[in-house]
């Protein structure tokens, strides 16, 4: 579970990179090429291109108002599932006692995050399918000026940045051999953990985590904010619980 709210968490991040690093100006993102290297009815014959073999779709520059669309309608949503699912995937997990049900509620929130993927292959049309198959990647980076130098330039080039290097950039040359996807996996995991025994738990005197006391709700019916926010629309309970934690103290046995 924690690894499928891995590659979603890598998706929000570079989802947020990309934004970032196309120009902020409207640019076309669909082009016809020509080939250069010879007649376009030439080229189709022997490649066996068609028309739609020419047109290259790139991302290219956003304004800045569709930036923010993009950030509300698109990255909003997704952190607030993600937060949403990591939530409650860690009450539902930790509360299962049996492997069994581990496993069968494990594939069951990781089948929640595939939704939005199932849900376009499922309705999206065919030439919204084209459009993002013939999408071509943006580069966050360039390496055109390291292609045309020779080998000696090359390594003389490497030993300056080394050389000339900072501390923030020899760290994110460290970081960079460093599995990066298992130390967030790790990080979510302990920190679900953690934030399970501090919400739901409570130290006993003996030093062992038993649960909270469970108090039922005053209401059945919960707003818009404590059905979608209910860490900030609490909802209100009894006074008095209707489970506590049974005390085995060796006096009452």
């Amino acid at each position: 579970f924690v690894m499928s709210l891995t590659s979603e968490f890598n998706l929000i991040v570079e989802g947020c990179r990309l934004l970032i690093a196309i120009p902020s100006k409207n640019e076309s993102w669909v082009k016809y090429e020509r080939p250069k290297w010879a007649d376009k009815d030439h080229v189709k014959s022997v490649m066996g291109w068609t028309e739609l073999d020419l047109v290259k779709i790139r991302i290219a520059g956003m304004s800045l108002q569709w930036k923010i669309i993009n950030v509300l309608l698109v990255l909003v949503p997704k952190v607030f599932l993600w937060f949403s699912i990591l939530g409650a995937g860690t009450v539902l997990l930790m509360n299962t006692g049996c492997i069994d049900d581990i496993i069968i509620n494990s594939t069951a929130l990781g089948f929640v995050l595939c939704m939005d993927e199932l849900v376009f292959a499922t309705f999206g049309t065919s030439q919204a399918r084209t459009i993002l198959d013939k999408l071509e990647d943006y580069p966050l980076y360039s390496i055109d000026y390291h292609e045309c130098l020779e080998d000696q330039e090359a390594l003389l080039h490497h030993e300056q940045n080394e050389n000339n290097a900072t501390l923030f950039q020899k760290l994110r040359s460290v970081s960079r051999i460093l599995p990066s996807n298992a130390i967030i996996c790790a990080s979510i995991w302990v920190s679900a953990i953690a934030w399970y025994y501090h919400e739901h738990c409570t130290q006993s005197s003996d030093g062992t985590w038993v649960s909270k006391d469970i108090r039922l709700p005053r209401i059945v019916i919960l707003s818009w904010g404590q059905a979608f926010f209910p860490s900030l629309f609490t909802v209100p309970k009894e006074d008095e619980p209707c489970w506590s934690m049974p005390d085995d103290s060796p006096a009452e046995l």
